[in-house]
């Protein structure tokens, strides 16, 4: 049930970002404001963002959470060896860093994600972001 869940934790994520995607939004990372020009790990750069994810994530954490866990999740129903999901309800950290290992903490994961995918909506990008345009030409 954990790497159902986790798995479409991650999708949420990749789907707000993917929204993101040649807009002019700019996400704090490491730092810089960076923008979302590829279909790639930087749609999780919305992760940092307060309205969304309200993390401080680095770049290499980034990166880290698609390919070691979205990715291993969705291709092969698996982690990252040394990568763990973990319940910890009394833990509002999102990724709780333990022992140098970055985890996906489930219940904090599934809460944030409620508020992120409120925000997402009142902001109407699933009506006039490029990727709707796109759908709508396809369609």
């Amino acid at each position: 049930m954990g790497f159902a869940t986790a798995l479409l934790l991650f999708c949420v994520v990749d789907a707000i970002g993917s929204y993101h995607r040649g807009s002019p939004a700019t996400f704090s990372v490491d730092g810089k404001q960076r923008v979302i020009d590829a279909a790639d790990f930087r749609h999780f750069f919305v992760l940092n963002d307060p309205g969304y994810y309200g993390q401080a994530l680095g770049h290499s954490q980034i990166k880290a959470l698609y390919d070691d866990y979205r990715n291993l999740l969705a291709h092969n129903a698996t982690v990252a060896v040394g990568r763990a999901i973990i319940f910890d309800t009394g833990d509002d950290q999102i990724f709780p860093v333990r022992g140098n290992q970055l985890m996906v903490n489930l219940p904090a994961f599934h809460n944030r994600s409620i508020g992120a995918v409120e925000n997402f909506l009142c902001k109407g990008l699933a009506e006039t972001s490029q990727i709707a345009r796109n759908m709508t030409q396809k369609s």
